[in-house]
């Protein structure tokens, strides 16, 4: 393991040691993804929304609300793929003011159960929830046969044509 040199520098307790240093390493790994909290669990939804949308009137952009909770592996995956896939995080940076709101009900109570009951939407039928908002907060997929289904995450290129078709910038919609 050990060239000479080094193992004449170092007695039994010493390679000890660094054995188990290298072992703990490899040993450890990163984070579950639902111990990353990509939604604060104790922020106002419905604050959160108003200030995306004074931003995206700003900045000529519809909102990008995310409605999901930490523990939910479709939540974190969706959350992935906004933040690693460069046409996707292109396509946000350019058209949305992405939104990130924690509708967890695990406590026994829903979170931001006031933004829930503004739009409409049904935590229920599957996390998360993407929503489309333009600057004035009307909600333009309405209709959720018209939304990303939680487990589309594992399909970048309707993730992306979902997010052109809604931003307008699509000129052939394939969703």
């Amino acid at each position: 393991m050990f060239g000479p040199i080094i193992r004449s520098k170092l007695n039994g307790i010493d390679v000890l040691i660094v054995i188990l240093i290298v072992a703990g390493c490899s040993c450890i790994s990163p984070k579950k993804a639902s111990e990353r909290q990509i939604y604060d669990p104790k922020a106002d939804g419905t604050g959160a929304l108003d200030l995306s949308l004074e931003k995206a009137q700003q900045s000529g952009k519809h909102v990008l609300l995310s409605m999901g909770a930490n523990w939910c592996s479709d939540s974190q995956k969706m959350y992935d793929i906004f933040t690693t896939n460069p046409e996707i995080q292109n396509e946000l940076e350019s058209h949305y003011v992405l939104t990130m709101v924690d509708v967890n009900d695990r406590s026994g109570r829903r979170r931001n159960q006031a933004l829930i009951d503004r739009l409409s939407v049904s935590p229920e039928q599957g996390i998360p929830i993407i929503l489309v908002l333009d600057q004035d907060g009307r909600l333009l997929n309405v209709d959720p046969s018209e939304r990303l289904k939680d487990s589309d995450h594992a399909y970048p290129e309707k993730v992306l044509a979902y997010l052109k078709k809604w931003s307008g910038t699509s000129t052939h919609i394939q969703y």
